[in-house]
């Protein structure tokens, strides 16, 4: 699961965001997760921005927030991550 999230981001899959967003909000998997957000970074979706950034401030681990922050930091053009 964890790599087809990963594909769907490095393809470009558009239609997968919700899937995507879906995966990271309530996956077990921390992997699948991760993956996800990152896949939402590459396809710059922008409709989920306001969420991830509620979730930015309601996350408790370092590691969780810095990886959100790119990820909006790409959405919305401010800086280029390697996602």
């Amino acid at each position: 699961r964890d790599f087809a999230a990963y594909v769907l981001g490095m393809l470009g899959d558009y239609d997968a965001q919700p899937a995507l967003f879906e995966a990271y909000l309530h996956d077990d998997s921390g992997d699948v997760r991760a993956y996800s957000l990152m896949s939402l970074g590459r396809l710059r979706a922008r409709r989920y921005v306001p969420d991830l950034v509620r979730r930015f401030f309601t996350a408790r681990d370092d590691r969780a927030r810095l990886m959100l922050s790119q990820v909006v930091c790409t959405i919305v053009g401010v800086a280029a991550f390697p996602l």
